[in-house]
């Protein structure tokens, strides 16, 4: 045995706290890849962060290895070993078909006390030999879960070809995806449609999920991913299957714009023009940190922690629509597929209720809808059209637990649509889109292994 593995020894003590740190940050995977999939920070940023908690981590632990007696030092190092890979494996473990869906605080606590129950005893019971091999084992299996589906997507995720139905060839179109609209909340919106001038057939259609990150890919041709999850910077995944955005191709004859956030749009292939905006978030080591939190057994959400800053979102949703309206588009025609955060919470004030940030926002929503027509007016008159949709209605269960509606109140309108969104096209002609079942249908789009 080396000087390195010799139990006791500084390098010994010293090699254990970096295997401890890097399971660490093999446990921060999903917030790495959410990171860069969903742009919240730049990628030096997240690989600042990531240094500074191995670094940081692993000289912890060895200046509180050096302090321990000699005698329990490795012992103690070799259990947090065997903690932290557990708590990396932990999510394959649920699993299991007898783990419980959720887990409640005393979930949480049986759990911590086995995991150090079980470490414990190997810390213990195993000899030096043994130990050895266990722990790279430990390791390479923490490894390979945590990276497996960032390898697996690359080679099963389907090519995808989306474009608009053959009655909106050569006829300029905006698709409007106005982020969280309830049904019954498209009316002032229609109103500043029609105020305008225009045209407007109003439906309502199915949303085929209840989050961002499983409709818009369905929305693209991902097929249905009810649970899906980023699993690359560039794809998300469930059982199902996998949608890379690299794997996605606007058809280039159709001479699609796009604009957007939260999704990597700008991964994908075939558009004219593309800009994607990263969602506000606190500063990226402060992030990190925050996501250890949930580890805890009484964890509950900590207003340092949260993303829900009016005035970041401010800038943030005035960024998006300038995009919009600054698009190419606008002078050489085609498709443009824009993602924006409104109806979106929060709102721009402090210490106002979900209720009122809501109504406020729709209002907003209505006013850039108002502004989009009379930009197709002056660019395209007659030709243009207008199709407004959304991914999702108002998620109050979400936005109820942030601080803010915490504090301000979080009563809402009640949604007697639920599990639906508007479909509203506005145009100075007839209408040529077909109407979908679903707003998982609003583009026709072909999948190739």
């Amino acid at each position: 045995m080396n000087r390195t593995e010799s139990p006791g020894s500084r390098w010994h003590l010293f090699a254990e706290a970096c295997f401890i740190a890097l399971l660490v940050v093999l446990s921060r995977v999903d917030w790495i890849l959410s990171s860069l999939y969903h742009s919240a920070h730049a990628p030096t940023a997240v690989a600042g962060a990531v240094s500074l908690l191995f670094v940081g981590l692993a000289g912890a632990l060895y200046l509180a290895a050096l302090l321990v007696p000699r005698a329990w030092s490795g012992q103690v190092l070799r259990a947090s070993v065997v903690m932290v890979a557990i708590y990396v494996l932990q999510a394959a473990l649920r699993e299991l078909p007898f783990m419980p869906l959720t887990l409640t605080v005393t979930h949480k606590v049986v759990a911590i006390v086995l995991s150090a129950a079980v470490a414990a005893l190997m810390a213990l019971r195993m000899g030096d030999a043994l130990w050895l091999r266990t722990r790279w084992a430990l390791i390479a299996a923490c490894v390979v879960y945590a990276l497996s589906p960032l390898i697996l997507v690359q080679f099963t995720a389907p090519k995808v070809t989306v474009q608009v139905p053959p009655t909106l060839v050569n006829r300029p179109t905006v698709f409007l995806v106005l982020d969280e609209l309830n049904a019954n909340a498209a009316q002032p919106l229609i109103q500043a449609l029609k105020a305008a001038g225009a045209k407007v057939d109003a439906s309502v259609v199915a949303a085929v999920g209840a989050n961002t990150i499983t409709v818009l890919p369905e929305m693209l041709g991902a097929g249905h991913l009810p649970t899906a999850k980023v699993c690359s910077p560039s794809a998300v995944c469930d059982a199902r299957g996998q949608f890379d955005f690299r794997q996605l191709t606007f058809a280039p004859s159709q001479h699609f714009h796009v604009v957007g956030f939260f999704h990597p749009y700008c991964e994908a292939q075939g558009w004219s023009s593309c800009e994607r905006f990263g969602v506000p978030s606190v500063g990226a080591v402060k992030s990190l940190l925050c996501t250890f939190t949930r580890v805890l057994p009484m964890a509950s959400s900590d207003s340092a922690c949260e993303w829900m800053s009016p005035a970041r979102w401010l800038v943030f949703r005035e960024q998006v629509t300038s995009a919009v309206l600054a698009s190419s588009f606008w002078s050489t025609g085609g498709v443009l597929f824009a993602h924006v955060p409104l109806p979106h919470p929060p709102g721009v004030d402090e210490g106002t209720s979900l209720e009122f940030d809501y109504e406020k926002n729709v209002a907003q929503a209505a006013i850039f809808v108002a502004q989009v027509w009379a930009k197709g007016q002056q660019s395209y008159g007659d030709g243009f059209q207008l199709v407004i949709t959304s991914d999702h209605p108002l998620r109050p269960e979400l936005w109820c637990r942030q601080a803010k509606y915490r504090d301000a109140g979080c009563q809402v309108p009640v949604n007697s649509q639920p599990k639906q969104v508007p479909f509203v096209v506005a145009s100075s002609r007839s209408n040529t889109y077909p109407i979908p079942s679903s707003n998982g249908e609003i583009f026709e789009t072909h999948r190739e292994r």
